[in-house]
């Protein structure tokens, strides 16, 4: 063979063998695509379902976070009540309380004058016994002297009474005498 056939020959079996290298890489390339394929539509379909989870989530969250708003409201319109409730009920207690100390504050001072009042009572009744038993003491010295007075008296009054007896029984005697001396002369 000519050298032109021989060359034509060795140019056909490179392109043989590039036409196989090329179908081979061309199959792996495929094989290996196909693989990736299959890969990323396993992963499409598990995001897929991880998309539709999440958006169930996120419609269970949202009707969550509608219920949490709504009972959160409520709480607040409660809290609202309440404190309007808890200021009026502060308002009155604080009203009764000021009340309640003004009128204590005025009982405390109605005692004080009475208590003051008494105790000028009291000192005024002091100086009264004071006086009482200043009085009573010269009293009581004056009954011991008109007592004194009395026994003196009284002893004066037996005394004389006797004297006076003593004089009876005298004139007596002596007008017995003077009769029998009647009779005598």
């Amino acid at each position: 063979m000519t050298k032109v056939g021989r060359l034509e020959d060795q140019l056909k079996k490179e392109a043989s063998d590039r036409m196989e290298r090329h179908e081979r890489v061309t199959e792996s390339l495929r094989a290996k695509h196909g693989t990736l394929m299959e890969q990323k539509n396993d992963e499409v379909g598990d995001l897929s379902r991880k998309l539709s989870d999440a958006i169930e989530q996120g419609e269970r969250n949202r009707m969550d976070r509608d219920s949490l708003r709504e009972e959160v409201n409520k709480l607040q319109d409660q809290w609202r009540s309440f404190k309007e409730d808890t200021s009026m009920k502060y308002e009155s207690y604080n009203k009764q309380l000021n009340q309640q100390e003004a009128m204590s504050e005025e009982k405390t001072k109605g005692l004080q004058r009475e208590n003051e009042k008494l105790k000028e009572d009291i000192e005024a009744i002091k100086n009264e016994r004071q006086q009482s038993a200043i009085f009573q003491h010269e009293q009581e010295v004056k009954l011991d002297s008109y007592m004194r007075d009395y026994e003196r008296y009284f002893d004066d009054n037996k005394r004389l009474r006797e004297l006076i007896n003593q004089l009876r029984d005298e004139k007596e005697s002596a007008l017995s005498e003077i009769n029998r001396l009647k009779i005598v002369f």
